[in-house]
């Protein structure tokens, strides 16, 4: 179990009824994608099952223990780029993992159940490999995607 953070965190929505945003959105999150920076990105790993939902929706949580801000971008049937403001009291690992999800800063997004891309990135911080990966989402359940940052540098 998680402890409680504050949410703090901002998000774009692609929504196929806005087709006067959709567009430049897509377009954006494509960017992301094919960036250059992020190229030779490490591997994402699926998030973690974490409970069931009262829809069919999927409700997702971020938890951002990392002292960055980081850019969370979702591909598929409810696209959107989620910015989640760094954790004040998280630190940066050295060496060793932590062995559960530290307290840290949390996004809750509620989407379509589905296939996925998903790209994650530390916006203040050019030094922190980004991470891609897929992932098959089911519908009424709830998942957990926790970051934090392991260094082999010596803080």
């Amino acid at each position: 179990m998680f402890s409680p953070a504050s949410l703090r965190s901002a998000h774009w929505t692609i929504s196929p009824d806005r087709v006067d945003d959709f567009t430049g959105r897509r377009k954006l999150i494509n960017a992301y994608f094919t960036s250059p920076a992020n190229q030779n990105s490490a591997e994402l790993s699926s998030p973690s099952f974490s409970g069931y939902t009262y829809s069919n929706s999927v409700s997702l949580i971020i938890i951002n223990s990392t002292p960055d801000s980081i850019r969370y971008v979702l591909k598929g049937p409810t696209s959107l780029i989620e910015n989640v403001t760094p954790c004040k009291t998280c630190i940066k690992y050295f060496g060793v993992e932590p062995t559960y999800c530290p307290s840290g800063t949390e996004a809750k997004l509620e989407i379509e159940p589905g296939y996925y891309e998903v790209l994650v990135e530390s916006i203040s911080d050019n030094g922190v490999i980004p991470y891609k990966g897929k992932m098959n989402l089911r519908g009424g359940h709830e998942y957990t995607h926790c970051f934090y940052i392991l260094t082999s540098q010596n803080p």
